[in-house]
Order: structure tokens, then sequence, then C-alpha cells
């Protein structure tokens, strides 16, 4: 694996700026993959990044009679529209994820990771080197709680941090793992739960939690965000935070929404 084509590639801020590059054919994730009885109960689409050249991403959410979950999406970049990504996350009921797959034409790492509650090992490789035998293994050990910080849905991961704040607690610091970048060993996401608040989103009125989010790569890298999601945990939206220095966390927002179970009990019905 090219080492120079690794820097920065999980950093929340070099989203957009990367994401303007050729198409190719490339693997599509298999959304039944592992989990056959798995029922789809809600799709939406969010947008990412900016609004100049924005990332629009439709996924659908499918539960199994275990109560496990798995999110399967595409991103596409407008302008001309070309999907740049497509994704598979299988999580538990907290939806903490135990495997995320990760398909991407750009310059930057595909991957296949496996998480345990102390572990993850990812497969990693760009699209350029398909051949899975030349794919670098990146494992790591970490203290709980962790999480892995990649580049599939922001929506997801904004889900999977957030929720490793115990109930009852006001605040947690989650290390984080970035797949293809060992720059920044000691890298931590803050979380903060703040008061709730009434929202518009997707055009419905919805009372939502709030949290204050910081990715701390280094000292001279953070980025913060307020994140507004649902009391089940989907990610309603999220607003960057002018006075972080270093990096800039990107703004999401759930564009459209539609259940065929109480999911996200907020929206006052099923479409």
């Amino acid at each position: 694996m090219n080492s120079s084509r690794a820097q920065g590639l999980t950093r929340p801020r070099k989203t957009v700026a990367l994401l303007i590059l050729l198409a190719a054919p490339f693997v599509r994730v298999k959304s039944a993959d592992n989990l056959p009885n798995a029922k789809t109960i809600a799709e939406g689409d969010y947008v990412t990044g900016d609004p100049q050249s924005p990332m629009r991403e439709h996924w659908i959410l499918s539960k199994t009679a275990d109560g496990r979950y798995l999110a399967a999406g595409n991103a596409l970049m407008n302008h001309p529209e070309t999907e740049v990504l497509n994704y598979r996350i299988e999580m538990d009921s907290a939806l903490h994820p135990s495997h995320i797959e990760l398909h991407t034409i750009m310059d930057l790492p595909s991957y296949d990771c496996r998480l345990t509650y102390q572990t993850t090992k990812c497969s990693i490789w760009f699209s350029d080197e398909p051949n899975a035998k030349t794919a670098q293994t990146q494992k790591t050990q970490m203290h709980a709680p962790f999480d892995l910080l990649g580049f599939h849905s922001y929506g997801w991961i904004f889900s999977s941090i957030l929720t490793r704040l115990p109930p009852g607690s006001s605040q947690v610091t989650v290390h984080l793992f970035l797949p293809g970048e060992t720059r920044y060993p000691n890298a931590t996401a803050n979380v903060l739960r703040e008061s709730p608040e009434s929202i518009t989103i997707a055009g419905k009125s919805i009372q939502a939690l709030r949290f204050r989010l910081k990715l701390i790569m280094d000292k001279s890298d953070v980025s913060e965000a307020i994140i507004w999601t649902s009391r089940s945990g989907l990610v309603l939206k999220a607003s960057p935070v002018g006075n972080a220095h270093g990096g800039d966390a990107p703004g999401v927002e759930l564009l459209n929404y539609k259940q065929s179970e109480p999911f996200a009990p907020e929206f006052p019905s099923y479409e």
C-alpha cells in the first residue's frame, strides 16, 4: 500500500476535496450477506459536505429477529452525478458496529473491518489494487469504549460514537481507530449530552436529543459539531462548530425518511 496515499485519508475536513475524482467500476456491497433473516424497517437520505458540492447518500436499515441492525447504502456526488462509494454496516441493538465493509472509487482506501469489544482487524486496499491477496492488514487493541472512524456514512459513524455514552452519564471519551491511518494513535472523540430541543427535519418538527461531539486527532487538529438524534439514535442533523481549530467536522442532514416499524418514534407516522 502506498503510504503517501494513506496520509489524512480519514480526516473529515478533507472529505469534499478528495471526492471530486474520476469514476471507475468497483465492487458493490451485498446488503443481505450473513444476515439472511433481516427485515427492512426504514430508509432515508442524508446530504453531507459542502453545499456547493454535496454528497447525497441513500441508505436502507434492516433488523434481524434477535435485534441486530444492518445499514447498507451508497453515496453520490453531483455535477456530474457519480456513485463514489457504497457500504454495509452490521450493528448490535445499541448501534455499535461489528462489521463494516466499504468500497470506493476514490483515492481513498476501501476496507473491510471487523470489530470486537476491544479489537479491530481491517483489510485495506485501493480501487486500482483489487486483489485481496495484496490488501494490507491493520490490527489494533484499544481501551473501551472505542469506535472506528472511517470513510463510510457519517450519519451512522456519529450514531455509533454517540451511543458509547453510558446511560445516565452526561459525557464520555471514545478512543478512535482510523483505518489506513497511523499518524493519530491517540485520536479521541469527546461526547457531551446537552439539553433536548425541537428541530424541523425532513419536513417534520421533532423533539431531538442534542449532543456536542469533539473529534481530536491531535492537539493541532480538532473538529467540533452539534449533533441532533432521535431517541433511537438515528442522526437527524450535524452542524460544525466554528470555534474549533485544525479541522472541520462535516455537516450532515437527514433529507427524507420513511419507516415500516417505529425505529425513530419521534416521526409521527409510518410512511
